[in-house]
């Protein structure tokens, strides 16, 4: 017994103990209220006149009370100490899909073509298989693992989505080299009766399909065919036409079933051909699920520690005490006491048990649960993925800043700072990762769009320019044409008042030969004119400068509000400009499978390549 593991499973339940102590605290509060009637009646009249008993008498029953009570919440906390193997049976069944892609899975006889219509069956497959491992295959000159062998079908699920034949370093339809690929892995996961499922339009050479069929069988494993397409056949959409022999005929690939038919006897499985409803993987299931089920080699057994729990032990104590309760009527007490419903203990979750934390990240991942991916991965690659998926482009870009600097994290630098719109530094990225790697298409092509997108802002901020530039020209021509509109308007004045002046000097030169009294009144007279028309003229000239300084106030507001507003929707038509350009950075999450497609193609064919 090591008590330096000791702890209660269902530590919770020790919080009962404060609800015991304060029953057991009332107990005695209600016995000790009943009064000293000991000390005034006599012994035997006392049982004649209380109805409860001395609290000499209750005593014992409130210890039996308090100890039935503390051994039943002990034992419902769950004492433990030690851990104890439990058996776990598992399906160690293993399939492999193989899927081609190969030029003639494009066509379109079936619709929308030949690979969709595959990468929907796999789909209905991985969905009806209940346990077991999977694995996935692609092949078209060569063959590649995909997904290896594992429980996880989401994975494979949602790697299904970007295969296409455009992945394939080169062209073929190497089954066999399929078929090699499926028994390397069923030895390396050292599983001794595989099945392998080859999705397919057809084989390659008739003889070296079947002779590698026939290997596959003699290492204990089974071949399954579902074939994709029609006898018809359809030509293979390419841009611009169709593809083309050497001779420059039209290729119309046919799916041929009696090559995949020997090919599936061979490898002691069966052919399908593919079925618009779900007739054709349920006879491929039900034939797997026969196969793996007649093998006993498959059905694994494992052990987990769990803690054992020791609280039913602590029961047994509590039967003396029931024996005595059931004669003083208290035993319900105690059997609703030890009867309470008991949680079952777990030490681990299920996913503790089958995956690590970035295994759960990539189910997350997977699932587009790109904020709970990021809680779950350690990798720093993986959290600025997420982090991109989720559109957080600013916390994506922070960590790949302090991440080593080789093609591809600049190429993703890049990617995170061209959605913030931040284009100078996205190009300084995309220049680093072709610095490194010279040969990064995707780097050459997103550096291209962010220096056209670059160019369009120049542009913009040149027509933006000189717009305002022949906007001042434009109210400077305004300002000269109002100056030379006011020096005319100041020419006509000054002759008016000339005018009136001479006006005046007429008429006083008239009336000089008048009497005296009539001069003085005339003199009178023409001051009171003359006051007047001074007045009048300052009246004017005020009313004129103040409707010039008016309609100049209002050609100056006219022409604020339309600068302003012709910023406002350069600025408009610049950030719809640049959306644009962003959403042309493509999304391609094919591009990292292209890649290692290739790298592994180059190293097999040149083993030097490290």
């Amino acid at each position: 017994m090591d008590f330096n593991n000791f702890h209660f499973l269902r530590p919770y339940w020790l919080l009962a103990l404060f609800p015991l102590a304060l029953y057991l605290y009332f107990y005695l509060q209600r016995r000790l209220k009943q009064g000293s009637w000991t000390d005034v009646c006599d012994p035997q009249l006392l049982d004649w006149l209380l109805v409860d008993k001395p609290v000499q008498q209750q005593s014992y029953s409130l210890l039996w009370i308090s100890i039935a009570g503390i051994i039943s919440i002990l034992a419902l906390a769950g004492p433990s100490w030690e851990k104890i193997p439990v058996p776990v049976f598992r399906n160690q069944s293993a399939l492999v899909l193989a899927l081609d892609l190969s030029e003639s899975m494009d066509a379109t006889d079936v619709k929308p073509n030949r690979i969709a219509r595959a990468r929907f069956k796999i789909t209905d497959i991985l969905k009806q298989r209940k346990d077991g491992q999977s694995a996935l295959i692609a092949y078209s000159d060569a063959a590649f693992v995909v997904t290896p062998l594992s429980n996880d079908a989401e994975t494979i699920v949602h790697q299904l989505n970007v295969l296409e034949p455009g992945l394939m370093p080169a062209q073929g339809n190497n089954t066999t080299a399929a078929m090699k690929l499926a028994t390397k892995l069923f030895r390396q996961a050292g599983i001794a009766n595989g099945q392998v499922l080859l999705v397919t339009d057809g084989g390659d050479q008739q003889s070296s399909a079947v002779n590698a069929a026939r290997e596959l069988s003699k290492h204990g494993h089974q071949l399954f065919v579902l074939g994709i397409g029609t006898e018809a056949g359809a030509p293979i959409p390419q841009a611009g036409g169709f593809l083309k022999d050497a001779q420059g005929s039209i290729l119309i690939p046919k799916l041929d079933q009696s090559v995949l038919t020997k090919m599936a006897s061979a490898g002691h499985g069966i052919y399908r051909k593919m079925t618009p409803d779900n007739a054709d993987i349920n006879q491929l299931l039900s034939a797997i699920d026969h196969a793996s089920s007649t093998d006993l080699s498959n059905k694994a057994v494992s052990e987990i520690s769990q803690w054992k729990d020791r609280g039913p032990w602590l029961v047994l104590l509590l039967i003396p005490i029931a024996a005595f309760a059931f004669r003083k009527g208290s035993l319900v007490v105690v059997l609703v006491a030890i009867s309470a419903a008991s949680p079952e203990s777990q030490a681990l979750s299920w996913d503790d048990l089958w995956m690590n934390a970035n295994q759960r990240g990539e189910s997350d991942f997977a699932k587009n649960q790109y904020q709970q991916a990021v809680e779950h991965f350690d990798s720093p690659q993986w959290k600025a993925a997420s982090h991109y998926r989720a559109g957080q482009y600013d916390k994506a870009a922070e960590i790949l800043k302090h991440l080593p600097e080789n093609s591809e994290n600049m190429y993703n630098l890049g990617n995170a700072q061209a959605q913030q719109k931040q284009l100078k530094q996205a190009l300084k990225s995309y220049d680093k990762a072709l610095q490194l790697d010279p040969d990064n298409k995707d780097a050459q092509y997103n550096k291209k769009l962010v220096e056209d997108a670059l160019k369009q802002q120049q542009q913009q901020q040149q027509d933006k320019k000189d717009q305002q530039n022949q906007s001042e020209e434009q109210s400077d021509a305004d300002n000269q044409q109002q100056q030379q509109s006011d020096s005319k308007d100041q020419q006509d004045n000054q002759q008016q008042s000339d005018k009136q002046d001479q006006q005046q000097e007429q008429q006083q030169s008239s009336q000089e030969s008048a009497s005296k009294d009539s001069e003085q009144q005339n003199d009178q007279s023409a001051e009171k004119n003359q006051d007047d028309l001074d007045e009048e003229k300052q009246n004017e000239t005020e009313a004129r400068t103040a409707e010039k300084d008016s309609d100049k106030q209002n050609q100056e507001q006219k022409e604020t509000q339309a600068s302003r507003s012709s910023d406002e929707q350069s600025l408009d038509e610049s950030d719809q400009e640049t959306e644009q350009w962003m959403r042309r950075i493509p999304d391609d999450p094919g591009r990292l499978l292209r890649r290692k497609f290739l790298y592994q193609y180059k190293r097999r064919n040149n083993p030097e390549i490290r």
